[in-house]
């Protein structure tokens, strides 16, 4: 009776969610069609030159350029249909049932999930593991970060960390070299994808007890390392997440569309998944076994998502501890970019959805392990 209650009450929050969502998804498409209305890519000469641009000083294999050679060559052609494919992505955020547009899901018959406790024992604490013994990784993600990584491996405490894995995506300032002459284990990730080196660090670290996950950029401080092992290591947590917003952000940190779209993110998954969050931040620890067992597959901005959904659905405790942050030495990849911007926010906003959605070919155990 009670399960079925709360089903019933959990549904007009997934729905107002999906509501918000596509407001937001809307609001993104607007914006990027606005944009490439003002800078001329629906004609068949702005959308030719672009292309050429592209061809000229991109990086894409030669049988995708020929591709868009092709396509280039026929802009009277292509540049309607761009504008037509951009008319019907604002019917996704605009759109009613009647039109094709967002459909509300059907989330009335589903199980609410969330970051509450389940039936079961937790997770033994690391409290009785002193010294050496408790193992701590930091996994650090780096592309172009010469002039940050030297500073953050610096301010890492080395009476908390075991290892340091740097996942470097082929940096050309000499990130690599840095980073392995202040003692970090250096991997090459040529492939890209936030998710994808987040994944690799993971997969390369030597058997710890928890990971910790940090940006290389500067902006966080390694120093604050402890506040989010503690209460894994007190046995109160198995997810923990550094909130920028909660903890104070210095002036020039963090541009307010990067904000929005962080407490909207924030907001999302505490409806969809019962967790209460203010922030989706770079500073985030976990432990070992529960990475492990989350089936965690993400290559892109999404993956913070995924681990937080997954690990709330399947009844691990997840938690945020307040955290400073400070403007990032160098330009950033996501927020200093519009393209960034919009790709970071389009894959962490349908990611919260897709998590839901997804459901696992041979789920493990749920809740936290014994």
């Amino acid at each position: 009776m009670d399960s079925g209650a709360n089903d019933m009450a959990a549904a007009p929050n997934e729905r107002r969610a999906l509501a918000v969502l596509r407001v937001a998804l809307g609001a993104l498409f607007v914006w990027v069609f606005f944009e490439n209305l003002g800078k001329g890519l629906y004609t068949p000469s702005g959308y030719k030159g672009l292309i050429d641009f592209y061809l000229k000083n991109g990086h894409a294999p030669a049988a995708w350029k020929t591709i868009m050679s092709v396509l280039a060559a026929n802009a009277a052609v292509v540049a309607p249909l761009l504008a037509l494919g951009a008319r019907l992505r604002l019917d996704l955020g605009a759109g009613d049932a009647g039109r094709g547009g967002f459909q509300p899901l059907g989330f009335a018959g589903w199980a609410h999930v969330g970051g509450r406790r389940r039936t079961g024992a937790s997770l033994p604490g690391l409290a009785h593991l002193v010294g050496d013994a408790v193992r701590i990784t930091v996994v650090i993600p780096t592309y172009n970060e010469a002039g940050s990584i030297a500073k953050v491996l610096e301010d890492i405490p080395d009476s908390l960390v075991s290892e340091i894995v740097v996942v470097d995506a082929e940096s050309t300032d000499g990130t690599r070299e840095i980073a392995a002459a202040h003692g970090a284990r250096v991997i090459v990730e040529p492939r890209r994808g936030y998710g994808r080196a987040c994944l690799t660090g993971l997969a390369h670290a030597d058997s710890p007890d928890t990971v910790v996950f940090l940006d290389g950029d500067y902006s966080d401080r390694p120093a604050e390392l402890g506040r989010l092992v503690e209460p894994i290591r007190q046995g109160h947590a198995d997810i923990v997440l550094g909130s920028r917003l909660a903890g104070g952000l210095s002036p020039g940190a963090m541009p307010w569309h990067a904000v929005f779209g962080n407490r909207l993110a924030a907001t999302l998954m505490r409806w969809f998944y019962g967790v209460s969050l203010t922030d989706l931040g770079p500073f985030r620890a976990a432990r070992y076994e529960v990475l492990r067992a989350l089936g965690l597959r993400e290559l892109t901005y999404g993956w913070p998502v995924e681990l937080v959904a997954r690990g709330a659905m399947h009844g691990y405790r997840v938690i945020e501890v307040p955290v400073s942050y400070h403007p990032r030495i160098g330009v950033s990849k996501i927020s200093g970019t519009v393209r960034g911007s919009i790709g970071a926010g389009y894959c962490i906003l349908t990611g919260i959805v897709k998590n839901r959605l997804r459901v696992d070919r041979h789920p493990g155990a749920r809740g936290p392990a014994t």
